[in-house]
């Protein structure tokens, strides 16, 4: 299939699939389809996970839209709500000042719904890890989102350089993962600004594609 722009866009099917008797997520089976290894890989019983599409962009991107249904959106909000609830009751205040653009609520609903997003498509079970503030984010991925379309993945220095940090792209329901990359290589002094945020913004084309995570792990 033929973007329209003389770039060849490879379209897989999203339905959970066993591999030698182990369940892959959307990742793992995007990833082997797009590298012709389809034989032997069975229709999983997993239920609905989606349908959806894996594309390059600026010939170097490769970046996968996910979609979550109501009832996962619903589950992200009740996670949103617990959190905030309870850093209200203990006092705890957020890490960045990030609140003077984004209402507090807001910011927590969807963080919560891009984790369910990271962890929807790798085919982990999401529980948003209440009260523990050192787990990871998805499944044993850390998640950074944004509603900017160009918008950059956000790194600090307390970011432990071992961590796998994904960006989505998104709100509400309707998401894009455009790539991850390691704390440490994404702390890089190239990408440091000393902004409102001090941080290391790293661009979406230097991020490594979803499908790579399938080879590492």
């Amino acid at each position: 299939m033929d973007d329209g722009v003389g770039k060849e866009v490879a379209t897989v099917d999203f339905r959970p699939r066993r591999v030698a008797g182990r369940y892959l997520g959307d990742v793992g089976v995007a990833a082997a389809l797009l590298r012709g290894e389809d034989g032997g890989v069975e229709v999983g019983e997993l239920g609905h996970v989606r349908h959806g599409s894996m594309y390059p962009i600026n010939n170097k991107v490769e970046t996968m839209e996910v979609k979550l249904t109501g009832p996962e959106l619903i589950q992200a909000v009740m996670i949103a709500a617990l959190r905030r609830v309870e850093n209200l009751t203990v006092g705890r205040k957020p890490s960045y000042d990030l609140t003077r653009t984004h209402p507090e609520w807001d910011y927590d609903i969807q963080g919560a719904a891009s984790e369910m997003v990271v962890a929807k498509t790798m085919g982990y079970y999401y529980s948003g890890a209440l009260g523990n503030l050192k787990a990871t984010d998805a499944g044993p991925y850390d998640v950074r989102s944004t509603g900017h379309a160009n918008g950059c993945l956000i790194l600090h220095d307390r970011d432990e350089d071992s961590r796998i940090m994904i960006l989505a792209i998104g709100k509400d329901l309707d998401w894009r993962l455009a790539g991850w990359m390691t704390a440490r290589e994404g702390k890089n002094k190239k990408w440091w600004k000393a902004s409102a945020r001090p941080a290391y913004f790293v661009p979406q084309d230097a991020l490594y594609p979803i499908s790579d995570l399938d080879k590492i792990l």
